[in-house]
C-alpha cells in the first residue's frame, strides 16, 4: 500500500515541508483471535487458558513499549561514582 504524501508550507519562504502519513496496519492477532472466540462459532474455539495466556503477552509487550518510550522521553543520568 503506498503511503499518502502532503506539502505544508513552512514559516520560510521558498521552503516546504513533506509530510507522510503510514499507511493503516490491520488488526492485531489477538484482538482477531478474541473476537472469533467471543462469537462462539464451530470452527474456532480455545480454551481460557490460551485466551488468559494470549491476553497476558499482548499486555506485557505494550506495556514494555510504553516502558521503552518513557525511558527514550525521560532518560535518566548515570551517577557517577568516586
Amino acid at each position: 500500500m503506498p503511503t499518502k504524501s502532503t506539502t505544508w508550507p513552512t514559516s520560510r519562504p521558498g521552503q516546504e515541508s513533506t509530510l507522510t502519513t503510514p499507511p493503516e496496519e490491520p488488526p492485531s492477532s489477538a484482538a482477531c483471535v478474541t473476537v472469533l472466540t467471543g462469537l462462539h462459532t464451530a470452527f474456532f474455539t480455545l480454551s481460557d487458558t490460551v485466551l488468559i495466556a494470549l491476553a497476558g503477552s499482548a499486555l506485557a509487550s505494550v506495556i514494555g513499549m510504553f516502558l521503552v518510550i518513557l525511558n527514550w522521553l525521560y532518560h535518566r543520568e548515570k551517577e557517577k561514582s568516586l
